[in-house]
């Protein structure tokens, strides 16, 4: 027994008529297929089956039919180790989770039920990932945010210019990973096959008329993870990153000279415009800065002030307010007096991460050495590592706090694991706290009885203080040995 965590053991147990164990057997459930179950008056539920494919995404769906009745699911590989934990600590009558199997295999599921003594309920394993709709049309100077869970994939079309060559890209969040691509032309020649290791992706379409492509983009992440990215469509722009929007509204517009470029004025307010390309307009004097819009080749725009060094200048180019950056751009006009332009922080860095079940498999009796993944708890038994290892699941369900500066710290942020992921985006450089309350009572019902390894702590309030950057990402994981299973 893992007697280190028994002062955390009893908060779960009350009112619960059956906790969650790795099934060895039960009804075997098929692909789509809805079955009913039933809750016995002493709390016995029925386990089920599911034969799975190695790389095979499912969604698990069970649906309370009587009032009162809570129930929770945990899935199991065919040695025992948990898959996935879906809790229900709020008492949902629908509870639904996403599993990624690994391997050709039978895996179980377990349900666990409190309140009402018995009822029913419905099972569905459902498949997940590409649905067969027709691909989404991306057109010209369009950009959007999309996302792709683990197995899944997601496809778009788009049509070249007949004039001008344009960029397709895709960006991804994380600036490790993105998802694999691949980019075929309507008779289904392959122009590029891109994976996973990438996290961005850009490649030059030249003009043509009647060309169409097809553009797929899947997840083979190897922890599970949704990979959350921006797609884009526009010309090549000139600040040396990929856009990720169309042109705004013009100041004034002009028709070029025989060199290919309008004229400015010499004298009166300041203004600007392009050297005959699209140039990106941010939030801020940053590549760093989100794009918000971008200025035509034939466009005058007015300069309503600059950055501390003058490298950068605000414009209105309607409806927007933003930044462009001066080497790219012509000026016109009197720009020696321009004032100080305020910009808001920059809001590029995030911090991520997974809490993850730290497998521990303890003897009956001490062993030397200890078993794989486990360390002497210094109580005469054992406790998992603390080391995140290939293979370990994330616990779906668990509210992560975040607060500003040093630990202990809470109230700025939270989010809720996925596949044992989570992640607080768009924040500013500084000090945070990142932690987990395993007797919260959201969390109580996914992680009670046990304890922390990562970080190893006494409490039950696992924290860490991480220092960001302007533009940074950082990494904490949290490691759980549950009392009762390996």
């Amino acid at each position: 027994m893992k007697r280190a965590f028994v002062i955390l053991t009893l908060v779960l147990l009350l009112g619960v008529l059956q906790i969650g164990v790795q099934a060895q057997g039960g009804e075997t459930l098929v692909l789509n297929e809805a079955k009913l179950g039933t809750v016995t008056a002493g709390g016995t539920v029925p386990s089920y089956v599911f034969n799975a494919t190695a790389g095979q995404q499912v969604e698990i769906e069970v649906i309370t039919l009587t009032n009162g009745l809570n129930l929770s699911f945990t899935v199991f590989n065919p040695t025992g180790a948990l898959i996935v934990a879906v809790g229900n600590p709020s008492g949902q009558s629908t509870i639904t989770g996403t599993v990624t199997f690994t391997e050709n295999a039978a895996y179980s599921i377990q349900l666990s039920a409190s309140g009402a003594p018995e009822g029913q309920f419905l099972i569905t394993v459902k498949s997940a990932g590409l649905s067969g709709e027709p691909p989404v049309f991306l057109g010209e100077n369009q950009s959007f945010d999309d996302s792709v869970n683990v197995g899944g994939e997601l496809r778009y079309s788009f049509a070249s210019n007949p004039v001008t060559p344009l960029l397709i890209s895709i960006v991804s969040n994380d600036p490790q990973r993105g998802p694999a691509i691949s980019l075929t032309t309507d008779t289904g020649k392959i122009l590029a096959a891109i994976s996973g290791e990438i996290p961005s992706f850009a490649l030059q379409i030249p003009p043509n008329t009647g060309s169409n492509y097809l553009l797929s983009v899947s997840n083979d992440h190897p922890t599970g993870q949704t990979i959350n990215y921006t797609i884009a469509l526009a010309p090549p722009s000139l600040d040396g990153e990929l856009p990720t929007g169309g042109p705004s509204g013009p100041v004034a517009t002009e028709e070029p000279d025989d060199d290919g470029l309008i004229d400015l004025p010499t004298t009166g307010p300041c203004v600007l415009a392009t050297q005959g390309q699209i140039v990106n307009v941010r939030q801020g004097p940053s590549t760093n800065y989100d794009q918000v819009g971008s200025i035509g080749a034939f466009t005058i725009y007015n300069v309503t002030g600059r950055n501390e060094d003058g490298s950068w200048y605000q414009i209105n180019a309607q409806p927007e307010i933003g930044w462009v950056a001066v080497a790219v751009t012509r000026q016109g006009g009197n720009c020696d007096s321009l004032a100080l332009a305020t910009y808001p922080p920059l809001r590029k860095s995030a911090i991520n991460g997974t809490v993850w079940h730290d497998l521990c498999a303890t003897p009956l009796s001490p062993i030397d050495p200890p078993p794989t993944g486990c360390v002497d708890d210094g109580e005469g038994s054992y406790r998992a590592n603390g080391s995140y290892e290939g293979g370990e699941p994330g616990i779906s369900g668990i509210v992560v706090s975040l607060g500003e500066g040093a630990c202990p710290s809470t109230g700025l942020a939270t989010a809720t694991t996925s596949g044992g992921y989570f992640s607080f985006e768009q924040l500013t450089s500084g000090t945070y706290c990142v932690s987990v309350d395993a007797l919260s009572s959201t969390n109580s019902g996914y992680l009670i009885p046990g304890g922390w390894t990562s970080p190893l702590t006494g409490s039950a309030t696992a924290s860490v203080t991480v220092n960001l950057g302007d533009v940074d990402t950082r990494t904490v994981n949290f490691g759980w040995d549950f009392q009762f299973l390996p």
